[in-house]
């Protein structure tokens, strides 16, 4: 599709709303069924409730990332957002994101990683995430109180527990 297709009536080119799957939802294919995809009827159904002078985003601009269900995959996933967007940057197109599940902790890291870099972002135009589990991502300290307690009471049951394992072994043998 070339560019001028991408414009309105008045000659101003069109924002795009780039839409960006969850865990599990990766595909490397730009049209299909999936709702994130060109031309899918979730995507179909989106484009008919945008403003006029907002479509869907369509062949190189669809976003991919592979939907593994890590927290170095969706960081991995923000860097590639974020180059994806400096692309959008470069040709001037104003754009909106929508990520639903964990397409929205790839959006935030995206905007995290574009803020810490000074990448400035001026076509971002809005980011909406539906159903994130979490915006951010924490790491417990292994001295954490819950860490140390959760030790503890391992400690406490482990003698309880092999007793129960040898008194189980020792009614099998028993009624053998």
């Amino acid at each position: 599709m070339n560019r001028d297709s991408y414009q309105q009536d008045n000659g101003a080119a069109q924002a795009v709303a780039i839409l960006v799957h969850g865990t599990f939802a990766g595909d490397d294919r730009d049209s299909g069924d999936k709702w994130w995809q060109s031309g899918s009827d979730a995507s179909t159904h989106l484009q008919s409730k945008l403003p006029a002078g907002v479509r869907i985003a369509e062949d190189t601009e669809v976003f991919h990332w592979s939907g593994d269900n890590s927290e170095r995959a969706r960081n991995k996933a923000a860097t590639q957002l974020l180059q994806h967007l400096r692309k959008q940057e470069s040709r001037g197109i104003e754009y909106h994101l929508v990520g639903h599940s964990h397409g929205g902790s790839v959006i935030w890291n995206t905007l995290k990683l574009a803020t810490l870099s000074k990448q400035s972002l001026g076509g971002l135009r809005s980011w909406t995430t539906v159903g994130t589990p979490y915006l951010q991502h924490r790491s417990r300290s292994a001295w954490n109180a819950l860490n140390l307690f959760g030790i503890a009471l391992g400690l406490l049951l482990l003698r309880p527990a092999f007793n129960g394992v040898r008194n189980i072994g020792e009614l099998a043998l028993n009624a053998a």
